[in-house]
Order: C-alpha cells, then structure tokens, then sequence
C-alpha cells in the first residue's frame, strides 16, 4: 500500500505539486489524467523516489520512501520511462538486467529470474526478437521491451508514464492482459500516467484526474464523460459506452 500525504514538490521555486493525498491500495490499477503540465509525471516521478527533497511524506507499506536505499528502491519499486541506455544489447541480455537487483554478486540469475524473464518475453509477444538488439527494434516492439523490463522486475510498486505511446493495437492489448496479471494476486500495485483516455478508461481500476499539480477528480471509469473531457482537456468529444463492459469509449470529432 502506498499512502501519499500533504505532498509538495517545488523544482526550481515553481510549484510543480500541491497537497496531495492519497492512498494506493494492491491489487489496483490506478490510471492518472491531466493535461500536460498536470503534474502526472512529477508524481510518479516523486514515488519512485527519484526527488529527494519533497514537502509531506511517501510511505510504502507504512515505510518512509527516504528510508529505503538504492538497492531496496529497485527491488520495491520499478519506474518506466526513457529509451535504453545500451542499443546493442539484445532483448534477452536487457530482460535479464531487471533481475539484477534480486541475485547476490557473482551468482548466476536463479531458475525463477530466467522464468520471469520467459513469461514477460511472450507476454509482450518479445521471443522471436530474442536475440535482436535493442536498437534494430520498431517503435512498437521496442516499447513493447521496454515494458516487458519493467514486468520482469516484479515489484509491488509499477509506475509507467505514458506507456501506451508508439503501441500498435496488438501492443496495446498485450500490454493491459499483463497489467492485470501484474496486480492480480491483490498485493501489486500499478500506476498508470498517460493521455490515453480510452487505455485508462478500459484498463484502470480507479482514475486520478489530476490539475495544477493536485488531485481534483476521482472515481472509476464512470467519471470519463463529454463534460470532464471538455473541463480538464479542452476539447469536444462523444463518449459511448463499450457494449462487453460498459465502460467509456471516447470519440474525438475531426477538426474542420
């Protein structure tokens, strides 16, 4: 469980978020909304314990997020965001890393790294890309390897920003099969920031619209309509209702 209290963050002297409370409970997909400059990214950013310096307090499982080393972040939580540092490495070699915080220096990756490492591998359609390098990868299937890093490292805490950006269809269907697969032992957490209406209307057990750095909706897909679309986005859509589970679909109109 995460329980997020009173958090500021200033960056520079700019406010970047304002008070916020919240708790994140396992077993939950959180979607996070806003437009850009909401505050989304700052505060999966502030969770994954990258700022250090922050007004309030992040706790994981009762725990002070400061508390926690390097070592002990890594193994809690994983943060996805930004492209591979290494190219030439191939998709398995890059897999195998996110297992690198779990095993003892100098010993070998244990039987269930290597069957994490499978599992996200065909979750996310990656095993004929096996042994291709990072590098020569589409857009898709790079950010499908991308993804399936972050699942491989099995931490109670997921944050992705903007993971569905540059997925195909197929991309996009794997990817939610495997949030939910992700949470659904009731211990995991995952939470979502993204632009993607649809994805986090579909997907996300509960929604976090967020505005000038503070939380100012909140609900299930129920809360996607014309009117907080118009509000908190700008822009006139219709919103139907998907008929296998009565979720929201939103549909932009064309411009003129």
């Amino acid at each position: 469980m995460i329980d997020i209290i009173d958090l500021g963050l200033k960056i520079g002297g700019v406010e970047i978020l304002s008070k916020i409370s919240l708790t994140l409970h396992g077993g939950e997909i959180v979607g996070l909304l806003g437009a850009g400059g909401s505050g989304k990214s700052a505060l999966l950013r502030s969770i994954a314990g990258e700022y250090r310096r922050f007004d309030g307090e992040i706790l994981i499982d009762a725990r002070p997020l400061l508390s926690f080393s390097r070592r002990e972040l890594a193994r809690t939580i994983t943060f996805h965001a930004g492209p591979p540092e290494n190219p030439e490495e191939t998709v398995g070699e890059f897999l195998k890393l996110a297992r690198a915080p779990f095993k003892k220096m100098l010993d070998p990756l244990s039987d269930y790294d290597l069957q994490l490492v499978d599992e996200c591998l065909a979750g996310f359609g990656l095993e004929e890309k096996l042994d291709m390098p990072l590098g020569t990868l589409s857009g898709a299937f790079l950010q499908r390897a991308m993804l399936a890093f972050c699942f491989a490292r099995n931490t109670d805490v997921l944050l992705l920003d903007e993971p569905t950006a540059g997925l195909d269809i197929r991309s996009l269907v794997l990817l939610q099969k495997m949030l939910y697969r992700h949470v659904i032992g009731g211990k995991k957490t995952a939470i979502v920031g993204s632009n993607d209406l649809n994805f986090i209307a579909q997907t996300a057990d509960r929604i976090i619209i967020l505005e000038g750095g503070t939380p100012v909706m909140m609900g299930g897909a129920e809360i996607i309509d014309t009117d907080t679309v118009k509000r908190f986005f700008g822009i006139d859509v219709f919103v139907s209702k998907n008929v296998y589970n009565g979720k929201p679909n939103v549909h932009f109109f064309p411009e003129n």
